[in-house]
């Protein structure tokens, strides 16, 4: 039962991982305006390396790869495994949130 909890809740957190990749993709592909706000026929992605471009489109892929195989492992009855395989990208993400949150709750409470 407590394996369970902690394969949803790295599923979440990987989750969360997972739109903001998607994000990234769809604001690359958004077009770019001059200071007018008329559009310039470029795209904010246009300005990227090929490298950058290539490693906005694989990492939503490959979090997508790894949450698939989570889930076979899950399903195969290998939870360590499954549970191992999404904390890998979980935890990082978990530490940054947990940063953020922190550090908006100390200026929430002490800054002018």
């Amino acid at each position: 039962m407590k394996s369970n909890f902690w394969f949803y809740f790295g599923l979440a957190i990987d989750l969360i991982t997972l739109f903001t990749a998607i994000t990234s993709v769809s604001t690359m592909l958004e077009p770019t305006q001059n200071l007018d706000g008329t559009p310039n026929g470029g795209h904010i992605g246009d300005s990227m390396t090929a490298f950058g471009r290539l490693m906005t489109w694989l990492i939503p892929v490959v979090l997508i790869a790894l949450m698939a195989a989570a889930f076979w492992l899950k399903s195969v009855g290998k939870m360590l495994a499954a549970n191992i395989l999404l904390w890998i990208t979980a935890l990082p993400m978990l530490a940054m949130i947990v940063f953020w949150a922190g550090f908006a709750l100390l200026f929430i409470l002490f800054g002018n």
